[in-house]
C-alpha cells in the first residue's frame, strides 16, 4: 500500500466527514472552528495530507489540520462553539494526564529497579548502605515506627505525613490532658472513699440519714462522673494506639509498592514546603490563676 494511497483515503474520509455534518439543503459557506476559538466562513477549494485551502472573502486561506475542530455548514452559536472547545479541550486534558501517568509510571519503575540493584550489592557487602536514598521499605517503616508520619514524608507523600503526624500530635494532647484529668478524678475517689469510711464506721457521730445518703453520693459520683474521666483516658489512649498502627501499615504497605514500582509518587516537595507545624508545652491553669499542669498544644499552617 503506497503512501499516496493513504494520503488519498484520509482526504476523502475528511471530505466525507464534512459532507456528512451538512443539511440537506441548498450549498452555504463552511464554518471551520480552530482550536484558538476563532472561525474562518469561506468554501474548502483544496485539501492535501496536512492542509486543507479555504476561500474566504479576503481571499485564500491555508489552515493545519490538527488546528481545526469542527466543520459545519451553518454559523456555530455561542452554546455550539463552546461545547466544540470544551470538548477538544478535555481531550487534549486526558491526552497530556495519560502522558502524565506513562512518565509517572516509568520513574516508578526505575527507582524500584535501582533500589533492588542497590539491595542486592549491599547483601553481598560490595557496598556500604546508601544513608541518603532509600532501598527498601523498612527505610520508610523505621521511621513512621519512631515517629508517625515521618516515613510518608521521606516517601515524599507529605499530605500523608501531615494526616498522621497532626492528628498524632492531636491524639497525643488528648492522651496528655484526659490522664490529668483521670488523675484528679483517682485521687478525688479515694478520697470520698475515705469520708465515706470514717462516717460509716462512726455510728455516734452521724445519723443513719447522713450515713446512708453520703454513702450513697460517693457511690455515684464513682460510677459516674470519675468513672467518665477514666473512660475518656483510655478512649484516647484506644485511639492513639489505633491511628499509629494504621500509619504503620499503611506505610510499610507503601513501601512494598514502592519496592515494585506500582507507587507512583508525584512530586510534592514544593507543596511540602507549604505545610508547617507546631507543638510546644503551654501551662494548664485553674481557678485564681493557679497552674495545674501543662497541656500539649499544637497547631498546622498551610500556606496557599
Amino acid at each position: 500500500m503506497s503512501l499516496s494511497y493513504i494520503k488519498k483515503s484520509i482526504n476523502l474520509l475528511f471530505l466525507c466527514a464534512i459532507l456528512l455534518t451538512a443539511p440537506f439543503a441548498p450549498m452555504q459557506a463552511e464554518e471551520v472552528l480552530l482550536k484558538n476559538g476563532s472561525v474562518v466562513s469561506g468554501k474548502i477549494s483544496k485539501m492535501t495530507f496536512d492542509d486543507i485551502l479555504i476561500d474566504t472573502d479576503k481571499g485564500s486561506v491555508s489552515i493545519r489540520k490538527s488546528n481545526i475542530i469542527k466543520v459545519q455548514y451553518v454559523p456555530f452559536t455561542a452554546k455550539q462553539k463552546a461545547k466544540a472547545l470544551e470538548a477538544k479541550r478535555k481531550k487534549i486534558d486526558g491526552m497530556e494526564l495519560e502522558k502524565v501517568k506513562v512518565l509517572q509510571a516509568e520513574e516508578a519503575q526505575a527507582k524500584a529497579l535501582r533500589a533492588s540493584a542497590l539491595r542486592e550489592l549491599v547483601a553481598k557487602g560490595q557496598m556500604e548502605k546508601p544513608e541518603d536514598e532509600p532501598i527498601s521499605y523498612w527505610d520508610f517503616a523505621w521511621r513512621s515506627m519512631v515517629l508517625p508520619g515521618w516515613g510518608h514524608f521521606y516517601l515524599e507523600r507529605p499530605w500523608f505525613g501531615v494526616a498522621y503526624s497532626g492528628g498524632t500530635a492531636i491524639l497525643l494532647a488528648a492522651v496528655i490532658n484526659t490522664r490529668g484529668e483521670a488523675l484528679t478524678a483517682q485521687r478525688e475517689n479515694h478520697r470520698d472513699a475515705e469520708l465515706n469510711f470514717l462516717i460509716s464506721s462512726q455510728p455516734d457521730m452521724f445519723t443513719k440519714d447522713l450515713r446512708v445518703t453520703y454513702g450513697v453520693y460517693a457511690n455515684a459520683r464513682g460510677f459516674t462522673e470519675y468513672q467518665q474521666s477514666i473512660d475518656h483516658y483510655h478512649g484516647a489512649l484506644a485511639a492513639l494506639a489505633t491511628l499509629y498502627c494504621v500509619q504503620l501499615v499503611h506505610i510499610i504497605y507503601n513501601g512494598f509498592a514502592w519496592e515494585n514500582g506500582l507507587l507512583i509518587v508525584e512530586n510534592q516537595k514544593k507543596d511540602a514546603e507549604k505545610i508547617k507545624t507546631n507543638l510546644y508545652f503551654a501551662p494548664d491553669f485553674i481557678g485564681e490563676g493557679k497552674m495545674s499542669g501543662v497541656t500539649l498544644q499544637g497547631g498546622l499552617t498551610i500556606l496557599f
